[in-house]
C-alpha cells in the first residue's frame, strides 16, 4: 500500500509541491465558477500514479475527475488565462531553482486541421494545375482558386514522405528538470 512516507523527499513532485503554492490558480479562475451553488470545481488532476495523487492532495483511494471535466475546464479558462497560469508556474519554479535554464529540448507534433483533407488535396492539385497554366502561385487562400475552411492551417512535412494539413504544437522543456517552460502553436509549414 502506498503511503506519503514512501515518497522520497527528493522526488520531483514532492519538491514541487513543497516549493510552489498553487492557490493562485484558484484566484485566477474564481470568476468562472458560482460560489454559492453546485459542487465545488475540480482542480485539474490526474489519476495514474500515487506520486501525482500526493502532489494533487488526493487520498490514495480518492478518484479524480474524468477527461471531459479537464477538457471543459481548459475550454472555460481560454488561452489567455491558461497562459497566465502557465507562465506564473514557470516563473515560480525558476525563482526556486527548480528550472536550471542550462539546456532546452524543443519538439513539435502535428495537429491535423478539422477539414476534409481528401477534398483539400484534390482542390490543391487542381489549383496547382490551373496556376501552372496561368503562371500563378497556389496555396490555401492565396487567390489561386484554393480555399479552406481553416484559413490559418497550412501544409507541413514531418518527413520527406509524411505530409499533413494543419498546425504544429511546439513544446520547450528544461532538460534537467523536465519542466515545460514554453509552448507555441504555428501553421504546419513553420519549422520546429
Amino acid at each position: 500500500m502506498f503511503s506519503i512516507a514512501n515518497l522520497p523527499k527528493e522526488h520531483f513532485l514532492r519538491r514541487l509541491n513543497e516549493t510552489i503554492g498553487f492557490s493562485f490558480v484558484n484566484d485566477l479562475c474564481k470568476d468562472h465558477y458560482c460560489a454559492d451553488n453546485g459542487r465545488p470545481s475540480w482542480e485539474p488532476q490526474i489519476n495514474d500514479r500515487m506520486s501525482f495523487k500526493y502532489f494533487l492532495g488526493l487520498a490514495v483511494n480518492e478518484k479524480g475527475p474524468g477527461l471531459s471535466t479537464l477538457f471543459k475546464f481548459r475550454d472555460r479558462l481560454g488561452p489567455e488565462r491558461f497562459g497566465s497560469i502557465f507562465n506564473r508556474i514557470v516563473e515560480v519554479a525558476r525563482s526556486h531553482k527548480l528550472v536550471s535554464d542550462k539546456l532546452y529540448i524543443v519538439d513539435s507534433t502535428e495537429v491535423q486541421a478539422r477539414v476534409n483533407r481528401f477534398r483539400i488535396t484534390e482542390e490543391l492539385k487542381q489549383s496547382t494545375k490551373d496556376d501552372d497554366t496561368k503562371g500563378g502561385s497556389s496555396g490555401p487562400n492565396s487567390g489561386g482558386g484554393f480555399t479552406t475552411p481553416d484559413p490559418d492551417a497550412r501544409f507541413g512535412c514531418k518527413s520527406k514522405n509524411r505530409k499533413f494539413f494543419g498546425y504544429k504544437e511546439h513544446l520547450c522543456m528544461d532538460a534537467e528538470s523536465e519542466i515545460i517552460v514554453g509552448r507555441a502553436t504555428t501553421p504546419g509549414n513553420e519549422a520546429d
